[in-house]
C-alpha cells in the first residue's frame, strides 16, 4: 500500500519545497495530491511546476470538480501532462460541492451521477461518435479516479474509472465501504484501485485534536457526506444531522463543540501511533493508497489563506508527515510495527 500526502493551504514555493522533500525519500515515489475548490490555484499549472522541479515524485489532482471546466479542456490538460511526464501524473475528479459551485457562478451541469458518467466515458475514449475528443496522438491518458460519496457513485467509479477515492471515511465505516467496492467490482468484472483520504493533524495533542475537530465539523455538515453516512448505515449519521441543524452563523469552535470525542477519533488521526494503526487497518482491507490530508496546528480555517510567512505551519506539518511516511514504509517493509 502506498502512502501519499494532500497539499493544501500553501503557495507555489511552499508546495515546491514539499515536493522536493518527497523526492528525497528512498522508499519509493510518493504521490502529492492537489485539491481544488472554485477560485483556488490551477492544479494543472501547479502539477506542471512540481513535476518539472522533481525527478520521481508523482502528482495527482485530488480532486478537481468536473463542472469547473469543459470536458475537452479537462481531458486535454490531463493527457498533456501524461505526455510530458509519462507515468507521473494521476487525474482525480469529482462532481464538486454543489453549493460552492453555485456560489462561484458555475452553471448547473445536471445530476452529479450523470455529470460524472459523461466525463468518464470521454476520458476512456468511449463517447458516442467516431471523432477523437482531443488531437493528441498517440492517445495517452493517465490513470483516472473518481471521488465517490455514495453507493451509486462507487458503482460508477468501479465500472468506468481506474479507481475510486473515498474521502475521509471513519475507521468503523471503512470495512463496509471496501466490501461495497469489491461487490461492485465483482459484478463489473473490474479490478479498480481504491484510495482514501485520511484527515490528520500532528503536534501538541490538544492542538492536533482541536484541528481535526474543527475540520471534521464542517465536513460532516455537507449534504453529500450526510447522505453517504446514511447510505452505509454509519453510526455517525445522527451526529452529522445534528451539526446540519446548527445556525449557518455558527463559529468553527461552536460547530466543533458539538462533536463527541469518539467521532473525532474515528475519523481523524492525531498522533504517529494513531497514524500507524490506521494505515495498517487500510492495508489489511486491501486499500491501494492512503492520502494524508494534513492540517497544521494551530489551524486557520477561514479564507483567504494566511500570507506567505504564516504558511510555515502548513509547510512544516506536511514535511513532518512525509518523514513519518518514510518511517512507516520502512517499518512495514521490515514487518515490524511503526512507532
Amino acid at each position: 500500500m502506498r502512502v501519499d500526502v494532500v497539499l493544501r493551504g500553501m503557495n507555489q514555493a511552499a508546495m515546491t519545497e514539499c515536493a522536493l522533500a518527497a523526492d528525497s525519500l528512498t522508499d519509493g515515489p510518493v504521490t502529492l495530491w492537489l485539491p481544488e475548490s472554485p477560485g483556488d490555484r490551477n492544479p494543472f499549472v501547479t502539477a506542471a511546476v512540481l513535476l518539472t522541479r522533481t525527478r520521481r515524485t508523482r502528482i495527482g489532482t485530488g480532486v478537481v470538480p468536473i463542472p469547473l471546466r469543459s470536458t475537452i479542456g479537462l481531458v486535454a490538460a490531463a493527457m498533456t501532462l501524461e505526455e510530458a511526464f509519462p507515468g507521473r501524473f494521476d487525474l482525480g475528479v469529482g462532481t464538486g460541492n454543489v453549493q460552492a459551485l453555485r456560489q462561484a457562478g458555475v452553471a448547473d451541469s445536471g445530476p452529479p451521477l450523470a455529470v460524472a458518467e459523461r466525463f468518464l466515458l470521454a476520458m476512456a475514449g468511449k463517447r458516442p461518435g467516431s471523432a477523437p475528443l482531443v488531437d493528441i496522438s498517440p492517445f495517452r491518458r493517465p490513470p483516472f479516479y473518481l471521488a465517490a460519496h455514495n453507493r451509486r457513485m462507487i458503482d460508477l467509479a468501479v465500472r468506468r474509472a481506474d479507481g475510486v477515492i473515498l474521502n475521509a471515511v471513519a475507521a468503523s465505516d471503512l470495512s463496509g465501504a471496501i466490501d461495497h467496492v469489491r461487490a461492485c467490482a465483482a459484478a463489473a468484472g473490474t479490478q479498480p484501485a481504491v484510495g482514501m483520504y485520511q484527515l490528520a493533524a500532528f503536534g501538541p495533542p490538544a492542538d492536533a485534536v482541536r484541528s481535526v475537530r474543527r475540520v471534521l465539523a464542517g465536513f460532516l455538515r455537507s449534504p453529500a457526506v450526510r447522505r453517504r453516512l446514511h447510505s452505509f448505515g454509519s453510526p455517525h449519521g445522527p451526529v452529522a444531522e445534528t451539526l446540519a441543524t446548527l445556525p449557518p452563523t455558527s463559529t468553527d469552535d461552536e460547530l466543533a463543540a458539538a462533536l463527541p470525542d469518539d467521532v473525532v477519533e474515528d475519523f481523524g488521526v492525531t498522533s504517529e501511533a494513531a497514524l500507524s494503526q490506521r494505515l495498517r487497518l487500510a492495508e489489511g482491507l486491501g486499500v491501494s493508497f492512503v492520502a494524508l490530508s494534513v492540517f497544521p496546528t494551530p489551524l486557520r480555517l477561514r479564507k483567504p489563506f494566511p500570507p506567505v510567512p504564516e504558511q510555515r505551519p502548513a509547510l512544516e506539518a506536511t514535511i513532518d508527515v512525509l518523514m513519518q511516511i518514510a518511517r512507516w514504509s520502512s517499518a512495514s517493509a521490515a514487518g515490524v510495527p511503526a512507532r
